[in-house]
């Protein structure tokens, strides 16, 4: 029987692996990443360790950390709910064997599981998606969303009309899948475009 422990909130994320890995024995802590983990990892020599990803994010990269100070063979995954791209970078710069994220299909993310639990790495990137194919138009005007320009102020600024900014929009919101001009700049700086 494996060992692995999981310690983050997302509670539907344990319970699905717990049906997965019926044969493991799962200590799931619906917690955020504590120092006193550490002594619990010692002990219980887990063989996996799942830790979420949570604010402030630097908490699980250094609990990464300290794990592999204390035990540079600890096979550690970090979870998060959805994919970011300094995420990705960040646990390969902490040593950890692998970053998953919600949004991937369940099949990946127990492949995932598997490839780590078999001592190898395993860092997917999500396909390539419709944000690639934003234009250079598209890109500048989230560039003027983010400096708080209005809509009639983009109008001016980019010499077009109205309707031709609010159509940009439309497919800045399709391509990035978001339902607002504010959630599009967010998700334009979390996916490193901005």
């Amino acid at each position: 029987m494996m060992t692995v422990l999981f310690i983050g909130r997302l509670e539907f994320l344990a319970h699905a692996l717990i049906n997965i890995y019926k044969e493991a024995n799962f200590t799931v802590q619906l917690n955020d990443w504590n120092d006193k983990y550490l002594d619990h990892i010692i002990l219980s020599k887990p063989e996996l360790i799942i830790l979420e990803i949570t604010r402030p994010e630097r908490r699980a990269f250094n609990a990464c950390q300290k794990i592999k100070q204390l035990c540079p063979k600890q096979p550690i995954l970090l979870f998060s709910t959805h994919y970011r791209e300094y995420y990705f970078q960040l646990s390969q710069s902490c040593q950890a064997s692998g970053y998953l994220h919600q949004d991937l299909p369940m099949t990946t993310i127990t492949q995932g599981v598997q490839q780590i639990l078999k001592g190898n790495t395993y860092f997917p990137r999500p396909e390539v998606s419709n944000y690639q194919s934003l234009t250079q138009r598209e890109i500048h005007i989230l560039q003027l969303l983010r400096l708080y320009y209005k809509q009639e102020e983009i109008a001016e600024e980019l010499a077009i009309s109205r309707r031709t900014v609010n159509n940009h929009l439309a497919n800045i919101q399709e391509k990035l899948e978001t339902q607002s001009s504010l959630a599009s700049v967010l998700r334009a700086i979390e996916l490193g475009i901005l």
